[in-house]
């Protein structure tokens, strides 16, 4: 076992994650991980490398000082630790900035389509509909 102490910045969450787990706004929501707490210590196996998650951009006070629990712009990471003779040594890493997410322990992202791919899409959707009910009325 080794252990470790957090000092987290403010609007850095971190978590513990699973290879291949995604880290992402809906994961975080539906509190898939457990997260990493500041001023806490943490015991962790010395034989299996660990995987932490990371999220920034998490402000939950207004600048009125008012709670809101908003999410700006998100960037979503991972790390791999080990323990090497106590020593924890970071192995490797990798953050995606502008995207839905991240799998821990890959560099694959999580897409999350533009706005205005989704109004088009759901244009044509309705275009579509449209077209349809006008056709059916002919027969």
């Amino acid at each position: 076992m080794f252990s470790f102490s957090t000092l987290l910045d403010e609007g850095v969450r971190v978590f513990l994650v699973n290879l291949n787990q995604p880290i992402s706004l809906a994961a975080i929501s539906s509190q898939s991980y457990a997260e990493l707490l500041h001023p806490n210590s943490y015991f962790l196996s010395s034989i299996a490398p660990t995987y932490v998650g990371l999220y920034t951009g998490y402000s939950p006070w207004s600048s009125d000082g008012t709670y809101t629990g908003i999410y700006r712009d998100p960037l979503f990471g991972w790390a791999r630790l080990v323990n090497n003779q106590g020593v924890i040594q970071l192995t490797t890493s990798a953050l995606a900035y502008g995207a839905g997410g991240i799998f821990a322990g890959t560099q694959n992202i999580i897409q999350v389509p533009e706005p205005g791919a989704l109004i088009l899409t759901a244009l044509g959707a309705v275009l579509i509909g449209l077209c349809s009910r006008k056709n059916s009325g002919r027969g």
